[in-house]
């Protein structure tokens, strides 16, 4: 099981433009979006059971997520980048 208790994130809701957050603070948002309760519902209900980790991940980069997330905040993260055709 992947230990994910040394992570902190603050995703500083106070930052209107996103030439303004750092790639790291980028990577937390992200993160929190894929471990979050809306990715974590949408998994579990496509799967049918309770996603772990691994399962967030894949079903948040299967279903646009990053795509949309650049989108949203204008730039790109790299957390995991997957080919799943």
């Amino acid at each position: 099981m992947l230990d994910l208790s040394h992570l902190v994130l603050d995703t500083r809701d106070d930052v209107e433009d996103p030439e303004e957050l750092t790639h790291a603070e980028l990577t937390e948002r992200q993160l929190a979006e894929i471990l979050g309760e809306d990715n974590r519902r949408y998994a579990e209900n496509a799967l049918g059971r309770q996603a772990g980790v691994g399962d967030l991940i894949v079903h948040y980069t299967q279903n646009g997520g990053p795509e949309d997330f650049a989108r949203r905040h204008g730039r790109r993260t790299c957390i995991v980048q997957i080919n799943c055709e």
